[in-house]
């Protein structure tokens, strides 16, 4: 249905500059530019309403979704408190503070700990010791290296001394945060 502006007496309104009214309106006339404006102005309005309304709603939604998640991760950080397991390498490295479902773990001589209430700043992602999480960075706490190509397990090539200051820092670990599972080599895939 086509929607025509018209002039005061009842007729089509020419498109310059003439005085009209929208159909069933009352009140002032209004030119076809203004009314165009107006309109225009309507629908800009309302897309905006629209645009910051879902964009409140999609906080809202995120902002349960990752509560939800940290309080699924802080229960199987309880549960692995109390009765710890093994992680492989590659279930480890889910626990290295970028997914919120997941706690932050990290591993000292092959001993998981959980790092997420006390050291999150330190080794979640931003850390200074970030590389160390989600993984086994013995080498490098003996080194005293912030080096993430350091943050391995491997300990071959290490002097006394050098190993003197891993068995330090894994004293003093595991004495600050609570012990939630053994490192085990990665499983064999099994082949049907």
């Amino acid at each position: 249905k086509e929607s025509r502006l018209l002039s005061s007496d009842g007729r089509p309104a020419a498109a310059s500059g003439v005085s009209c009214r929208a159909p069933g309106s009352m009140g002032s006339e209004k030119t076809p530019t203004q009314l165009a404006i107006g309109y225009t102005a309507f629908a800009v309005s309302v897309a905006a309403a629209a645009y910051i309304t879902t964009k409140a709603l999609y906080a809202v939604f995120t902002a349960y979704v990752v509560r939800y998640h940290k309080e699924l991760a802080e229960a199987e950080a309880q549960e692995l408190r109390k009765s710890p397991r093994q992680f492989t390498p590659s279930e480890l490295a889910k626990h290295d503070g970028r997914n919120p479902r997941h706690c932050l773990f990290m591993a000292v001589k092959g001993r998981v700990i959980d790092v997420h209430e006390l050291g999150a700043e330190f080794y979640g992602p931003g850390g200074p010791y970030k590389h160390l999480a989600g993984r086994d960075g013995s080498k490098a706490l003996a080194l005293m290296s912030l080096k993430a190509e350091d943050a391995i397990a491997d300990l071959a090539g290490l002097t006394e001394d050098q190993l003197e200051v891993l068995d330090d820092w894994a004293k003093k670990l595991y004495e600050k945060y609570p012990l939630v599972g053994q490192l085990v080599p990665e499983r064999p895939a099994t082949s049907s």
